[in-house]
């Protein structure tokens, strides 16, 4: 992972979690769950039942948990440029493009309890990761 900085803030092109897809599926995450990967500050969040899309940690914002009847909710909030404050002091890049399209959220629903643990752990890495940032600067 490489994290330079330009002062205090990161730039978004700088974050790098796995070099290649087949640099987290040796990892072997459980299909249709989400997987926190402590060792590179990464969340591999299903899309498919066997296709994930890592995020870097930095780029969540806030895990939100709840729990109604039988069901479990996660969401992610992800840092986006244009927000009301700086992101985690993240540097977004320059788009041409007038109407770009970002992904604000993510709402993950499930049965299982694990969610809150997840939750947790996501929090837990989150706080490593901004340990290890402040160390670094």
């Amino acid at each position: 992972m490489n994290t330079e900085s330009k002062g205090t803030l990161t730039e978004l092109k700088d974050l790098k979690t796995y070099k290649s897809e087949k640099h987290f599926l040796d990892l072997e995450p459980t299909p249709g769950k989400i997987f926190v990967d402590n060792n590179n500050f990464a969340v591999l969040l299903p899309v498919f039942e066997n296709k994930w899309m890592p995020i870097h940690i930095s780029l969540i914002k806030t895990v939100v948990y709840n729990v109604e009847g039988n069901w479990y909710y996660l969401r992610l909030n992800i840092c986006v440029p244009g927000a009301n404050r700086v992101s985690n002091n993240m540097l977004f890049p320059e788009l041409n493009n007038e109407n770009p399209i970002y992904i604000w959220d993510l709402s993950f629903k499930s049965t299982d309890k694990a969610m809150e643990k997840i939750k947790k752990d996501i929090q837990d890495l989150m706080k490593r990761f901004k340990a290890k940032d402040k160390e670094r600067i």
